[in-house]
């Protein structure tokens, strides 16, 4: 496949994309591509475009900047005309090429968009795909279990005891003084350590119900996104096309996740017997030995 925004064109192959997300940005509107190791990509010819910025230039200052290089990406983007492979770079590198840009380099009246851009931009595509995004780049996170978060708050709780002790130790020359406060201080501990009693038996009783909520390994998920890929395959042969978002986005609408990182235990021998039949019902005659869905 040739990129069209590489000038001379590079053959490449472009990475399907499982989410893409337009946001709005003023009186523009932001793209970024989530592909299936979870990495999500931005191309840059849109806000070039925005800000009246020569695009073989700007494409040139990308690829002679040695970090910036060696994480560009073709990723295949829906624009007006259908899918389009485009020049990318990962959110995550985003802000290094956005303070590359010298707003005093361009037309007076572009000047406070060119800020605008450098100080907000990476802030709102970094919402809009969430705080999973402050992972990796191809981690598969499992949400964290209402035990985890209630020991969080536990250990916060013991964080903001051993201060009060502290405070009291420092303080002690000061005891006739601080009377009052070291009282209320005894009190506020009483509190925590009942606080602290509460949330261990509040673990304890998340422990007993936490079986139904664990989600899949990191193993499984494989398996899963191994099914999902032979599916849109044996689709697109089908009907042509990009099929992959197609394939998630009915997992996802029938087992009510957001990846399929988090289905739970429980669900993964029904996602994968649905896969496996999906296929079955798509997948074009093939011989005896070509692998199925596991």
């Amino acid at each position: 496949m040739a990129d069209p925004e590489l000038d001379p064109p590079v053959a490449i192959q472009a990475l399907a994309v499982i989410r893409e997300e337009h946001i709005q940005f003023y009186d523009d509107e932001l793209i970024g591509a989530q592909v299936a190791n979870g990495t999500v990509y931005i191309p840059l010819r849109p806000i070039c475009d925005y800000l009246q910025l020569n695009w073989s230039g700007q494409r040139q200052r990308t690829l002679r900047d040695a970090a910036l290089a060696e994480t560009v990406q073709t990723v295949e983007i829906t624009t007006n005309q259908g899918l389009r492979p485009m020049f990318c770079l990962p959110l995550e590198m985003l802000p290094g090429w956005l303070f590359g840009l010298n707003e005093n380099k361009v037309r007076l009246d572009l000047q406070a968009k060119v800020k605008r851009y450098r100080r907000e931009c990476f802030t709102v595509l970094w919402r809009a795909f969430g705080p999973q995004r402050a992972n990796p780049p191809g981690a598969i996170i499992a949400p964290r279990t209402g035990a985890e978060m209630a020991l969080e708050i536990a250990e916060a709780v013991a964080a903001l005891a051993r201060q009060q002790v502290d405070l009291e130790g420092r303080y002690t020359t000061m005891a006739d003084y601080m009377r009052s406060h070291v009282v209320k201080t005894n009190q506020t501990l009483r509190r925590h350590e009942e606080r602290l009693k509460g949330q261990e038996d509040r673990i304890e009783a998340l422990e007993l119900r936490v079986g139904d909520t664990v989600t899949i390994t990191p193993a499984q998920a494989g398996e899963i996104a191994e099914a999902v890929k032979l599916v849109a395959e044996a689709l697109g042969i089908r009907d042509g096309g990009n099929q992959y978002q197609a394939v998630y986005r009915e997992l996802y609408k029938r087992f009510g996740v957001g990846s399929y990182a988090h289905l739970t235990q429980p669900q993964y021998d029904d996602a994968r017997v649905w896969l496996h039949r999906w296929f079955q019902r798509v997948a074009p005659p093939s011989p005896p030995d070509t692998p199925d869905i596991p």
